[in-house]
């Protein structure tokens, strides 16, 4: 009819019209726009940094002129000059060698200087700084590298000028035995950090960490900080990806310098090449015990067609243990170097800690492993030429820690890990733990209870200000293809979780959700994660398979799956079979229940509810329907054209409308 046929024309339009619509919203990248704004941000600070100093030479072009020179002949700044400069420029960037190169003598200059990295300047270089300071912050870790020129200063020559300085200090200043005490630190050896532990008017330990990843910053903490740091950053994927081996088979052919590993080198540059084919944004470092191998490294890397890249873009750094404090990357390779046949390890590390005030040069052997191995922000990809076992001190021991680490994470988490309100929690624990899944997956799969991800998307994205949410349990899963998938694993509690209890069935649950739930889990997929839902409506009779079967089917068809565009094609397609319709007043897509009207003969009524300004009260009836439900795949209602279900009643079985109570058409078995 012409009236079929207008429909059918309107709804070609409009399916039309919403493809259109949907194919022009442009796929988000989160992590690549989260750069851009970093990018961005950076761009804005530099021009205001350019802006100040184009107005500075505007006002001062003289000044600007003269100190250009100066600096060119390292000459100290004329004071009236500086001051101008420091007008301009009020938050000063310098070595602490530059205070006294170039900066006037002139106290208090400075309302206050920070000193970092203070474990390595000693009291001689630090002196000029301090002189030019009204208040002075240090900052630095005991635990890590002191200045090891000024530690191996003759100790006849810094007594000589100790005992001058303390002559001078009693004729001239005070004799009060506290003061003198005070005045024995005051010597080349001393680093200006422990001069001031010793009488600052206040010190504390920063015990929060936010660099790394509580396993990459495991062994210091351990070993060297007993356990006392915090550490801030959480980890929201694999271990894997986080703490790696590569064993490489060495042909035991000799090499041409001491200390080096060919093979270790041509590895890591493979590596590399990988980051460069995948477009990495992420920074690289390099750390070797042996300076042989870090000329090695620099050297075939030199020779690559992809140097440029590797400097420029992966920010490649090339390092020793002794050279890499301060220098952090996202990713770090340790070619350790030592083959079976030939290893020089033990001239690097301490042998064992518990020896650093006996074995020589033990605290600066320790100190190696502190340093060294945590520079690390998101991976420490360790590079080895025989097995763990065969590492001997206290390398192999960190080598080993790190391996206990990887295989903890991998293992099945504690039934106590899980919320312990929850009755169903642990249960859905030991499901998964049964799934044929994790069974054949486990050695690429991490399953975290009670994951902080609000937290983890906060240090992710500053601009995060949805709640911290806390979900039950994250499943990370790395396929054959290497790709990573996220799945948020919630158990829905009936009174919890869902609002209209009363009304609320195995039919229509989804449709009653609370709306803190809805918006918790569009927030979270908007990140990128799966959401699997487990309730007493979805389990079913054999809770593993089901949960088995639901996983599997998120990997093998949600990978990359937009979640909008598979709400606009699962409207297309209810539209088609008349789930769906259009209200021809508000020109709303709505379901077919929501045309609902007990007044008209047919119960349907052209107008949605909505528009109509009234809202159905009748509440589904309760029917005796069990676990097992059968869909007939053949007959459709004669009222409506839905599917029917086979359903069981007074009078034995029968056909009845999958949405029944909304349509109430029949057909006998």
């Amino acid at each position: 009819s012409n009236l079929d046929f207008d429909r059918l024309i309107r709804f070609i339009n409009l399916k039309q019209k919403v493809e259109k619509d949907f194919k022009n919203i442009p796929s988000l990248n989160y992590d690549s726009q989260k750069k851009n704004i970093e990018n961005l941000l950076t761009v804005k600070m530099t021009h205001i940094m350019d802006g100040r100093l184009v107005e500075f030479w505007d006002k001062h072009q003289s000044t600007a002129t003269a100190l250009k020179k100066i600096i060119q002949s390292k000459l100290k700044f004329p004071q009236e000059e500086f001051l101008k400069l420091k007008d301009a420029f009020p938050c000063i960037l310098a070595g602490i060698r530059d205070y006294a190169e170039y900066i006037p003598l002139e106290p208090e200059i400075f309302d206050l200087v920070i000193i970092d990295e203070a474990s390595q300047v000693s009291i001689a270089q630090a002196f000029p700084a301090l002189l030019r300071a009204k208040k002075v912050l240090i900052l630095g870790d005991n635990k890590q590298f002191s200045n090891v020129k000024t530690a191996q200063a003759r100790t006849e020559e810094n007594k000589k000028y100790l005992g001058q300085l303390e002559d001078c200090f009693k004729k001239t200043i005070s004799r009060d035995a506290v003061k003198i005490v005070k005045l024995e630190r005051f010597n080349i050896k001393t680093s200006i950090l422990d001069f001031f532990n010793f009488i600052s008017n206040y010190n504390t330990q920063l015990l929060k960490h936010f660099r790394g990843y509580k396993e990459i910053i495991s062994y210091s903490n351990k070993y060297f900080y007993q356990d006392s740091l915090q550490v801030m950053k959480i980890r929201g994927k694999a271990i894997d990806e986080v703490i790696k081996f590569s064993f490489v088979k060495h042909d035991g052919k000799k090499e041409l310098a001491q200390n080096t590993n060919s093979i270790e080198a041509e590895f890591i540059i493979s590596e590399l090449k990988k980051l460069k084919e995948i477009d990495s944004n992420q920074s690289v470092g390099i750390i070797t015990p042996h300076t042989n191998q870090q000329k090695l490294l620099v050297e075939l890397i030199s020779k690559t067609p992809e140097k440029d890249y590797f400097y420029d873009k992966l920010k490649l750094k090339i390092m020793t243990f002794d050279t890499c404090q301060g220098e952090e990357r996202d990713i770090i390779f340790y070619s350790m170097v030592a083959t079976e046949e030939d290893d020089h390890l033990w001239g690097v590390f301490i042998k064992d800690l518990n020896d650093v005030d006996i074995e020589e040069d033990g605290k600066i052997r320790a100190q190696r492993l502190n340093v060294g191995l945590s520079r690390a922000k998101e991976t420490m990809h360790f590079i080895l030429s025989k097995p763990l076992e065969k590492y001997n001190g206290s390398i192999g021991e960190a080598l080993r820690h790190y391996s206990f680490i990887l295989s903890e994470a991998k293992k099945e988490r504690s039934v106590s890990e899980a919320d312990e309100k929850s009755k169903m929690e642990p249960e859905v624990m030991n499901w998964f733990y049964q799934t044929d899944f994790w069974k054949k997956n486990k050695d690429n799969i991490e399953f975290i209870p009670q994951f902080e991800l609000g937290k983890y998307l906060k240090q992710l994205d500053k601009t995060y200000n949805h709640p911290k949410y806390k979900v039950d349990f994250l499943l990370v899963y790395k396929d054959e293809t290497h790709k990573e998938h996220k799945i948020i694993i919630e158990y829905d509690g009936f009174r919890e979780h869902f609002k209209d209890i009363d009304e609320v069935n195995e039919f229509n649950y989804q449709d009653f959700f609370t709306d803190a739930d809805v918006y918790r889990q569009k927030v979270l997929e908007s990140y990128g994660y799966k959401f699997l839902r487990i309730n007493k409506f979805n389990i079913g009779n054999d809770p593993i398979s089901t949960l088995d079967e639901r996983i599997g089917n998120l990997i093998k068809n949600g990978a990359g799956k937009n979640n909008i565009i598979s709400h606009i094609h699962e409207t297309i397609e209810s539209l088609q079979n008349g789930e769906m319709k259009e209200c021809p007043k508000c020109k709303e897509i709505r379901e077919y229940k929501d045309f609902r009207d007990p007044d008209l003969i047919t119960g349907y009524g052209r107008f949605c509810m909505h528009c109509k300004g009234y809202t159905l009260v009748e509440k589904p009836a309760r029917d005796n329907i069990k676990d097992n439900v059968v869909i007939s795949s053949d007959k459709t209602c004669p009222k409506c054209g839905s599917k029917m279900i086979l359903r069981k009643g007074r009078y034995g079985k029968f056909y009845g409308c999958s949405k029944f109570p909304y349509c109430r058409g029949t057909r006998q078995v």
